[in-house]
């Protein structure tokens, strides 16, 4: 738990810059409008213009991205873009802070991923089809030679 405590601290610092991307779920985590949600509508620097999800605010508020964290809610289907599972790709079963726990696509397993290293994607990643001469769902016949 304290390399996961760890390695969130230090991406929470070294966030990059083009992280957030318009149409982007973002929560904010610091500040006076903690826990407010919302949509990304632009990205400029350091900026991040958001689309509250309370409609008596103003159209739009202005935060440093340092501020924001990307939202996801379990049921959610998301491709992996950043780390040791780059490529993935399955639905949200938990939220855990700035971590979600995947049920990939390919091998059924969860699996732990930092929620800035995730976008959402209807994208479904496949395990292999094939094994030399035969495809999956091939119809063959086996023989027992006894």
């Amino acid at each position: 738990m304290n390399g996961d405590m760890a390695s969130l601290s230090t991406l929470l610092a070294n966030r990059k810059k083009g992280h957030f991307m318009k149409g982007d779920a973002v929560i904010v985590i610091k500040g006076d409008l903690k826990n407010l949600e919302g949509w990304v509508e632009k990205v400029e620097d350091e900026t991040v213009h958001i689309r509250p999800k309370i409609s008596d605010l103003p159209k739009t508020l202005a935060f440093n991205e340092k501020e924001l964290c990307k939202y996801f809610k379990p049921g959610d289907h998301v491709k992996v873009i950043l780390g040791v599972q780059e490529g993935a790709t399955g639905m949200v079963v938990k939220v855990e802070g700035h971590v979600l726990i995947i049920l990939s696509d390919t091998t059924k397993e969860h699996i732990r991923v930092f929620v800035d290293h995730v976008v959402e994607s209807s994208e479904i990643t496949t395990g292999i089809t094939r094994i030399g001469d035969y495809e999956l769902h091939d119809l063959v016949l086996l023989c027992s030679k006894m």
